[in-house]
């Protein structure tokens, strides 16, 4: 009879204290939104609340339907005895679908050794296309209200009066004119190939990648270059294809040259970012010297057509 008393009153001892470890930890974990289109940036907040003392987390990201843009880790704060780890995940996708989020494993960790691990719960999410399926939605104009009457025996007075409200505006703005000199003129915005360049400073700059954050610097770099094409060449490359942009590039520009180097580029781009390809240290060195070649090409261009319209007619 004492032997199962103690059994039992072990038994309750263990539950409580299982119960009691348990409930030291909570973690949560929601999303900006839970529809996206294709590239959009969707913000993943995971939070950690614990009792216990820890000095840092690390985290499970499941799943690789998804691409890692960047990851923030906020500092430990503290509230109501209890200590907060905060990660915050900005991820894009790039194929259209029903996608679910999580768990997320979180590892509690003192001194760097695993103390406790805790799951979130699930995130639902819905990726759509940036296109649209149909316009069935839009309704047609209604027909013309009748006017009774001719309404053109009012077309003079209507003439006169805009033409005094014409002489009144001319008057005021001339008066206003020499009451306030002209303001200075707004510099114009940089030219595609100048944000073409300042982009591949920025990312330059970003040197040396490590692996897991490869493919968000080849998602910049492959915006960058569609919007200088799209910039300079007059069409809307960034709603394109890698294979899209550069088949219309072929349409519009004849220097073989960029065609070679931007096509490479290219090429890199989506297998770093579709076939889970990670570039070695000598690709970054061969990338820039590829758009240092496209960049030089169109500078020497912009040269050429700058001295042409210097030269006097008939020289």
């Amino acid at each position: 009879m004492n032997t199962n008393r103690r059994r039992l009153i072990v038994l309750c001892l263990a539950m409580q204290a299982a119960f009691l470890g348990h409930a030291q930890t909570q973690v949560s974990v929601s999303a900006s939104s839970n529809m996206a289109t294709i590239g959009d940036r969707i913000q993943i907040k995971i939070i950690a609340k614990t009792e216990r003392d820890v000095d840092g987390i690390t985290i499970d990201i499941p799943g690789n339907e998804f691409v890692l843009v960047s990851r923030q880790d906020l500092p430990m704060r503290t509230l109501k005895g209890s200590r907060v780890f905060e990660t915050n995940l900005f991820i894009a996708f790039f194929r259209v679908g029903e996608y679910t989020l999580g768990p997320f494993a979180i590892h509690l960790l003192r001194g760097g050794k695993e103390v406790e691990t805790r799951e979130t719960n699930s995130l639902p999410l819905t990726v759509k296309s940036v296109l649209k399926e149909s316009d069935r939605d839009i309704q047609s104009l209604k027909s013309p209200i009748p006017v009774p009457g001719n309404p053109f025996h009012a077309l003079k007075y209507v003439l006169a009066a805009l033409a005094l409200l014409g002489l009144i505006v001319f008057f005021i703005l001339r008066v206003r004119g020499r009451k306030h000199p002209r303001p200075k003129a707004v510099e114009p915005p940089p030219s595609p190939l100048e944000r073409l360049e300042t982009d591949m400073g920025v990312l330059w700059g970003k040197l040396p990648v490590a692996a897991e954050m490869a493919k968000p610097f080849f998602i910049q770099l492959s915006e960058a270059v569609k919007r200088f094409l799209g910039g300079e060449y007059g069409f809307n490359a960034e709603d394109l294809t890698s294979r899209e942009t550069l088949s219309h590039l072929e349409k519009v520009e004849s220097e073989t040259r960029i065609h070679h180097h931007l096509g490479a580029v290219m090429q890199l781009s989506d297998l770093v970012k579709f076939a889970k390809h990670i570039p070695a240290a000598a690709d970054y060195g061969v990338l820039q010297e590829r758009m240092g070649n496209v960049i030089a090409v169109y500078r020497s261009r912009r040269k050429n057509e700058e001295t042409e319209e210097h030269v006097p007619s008939g020289q």
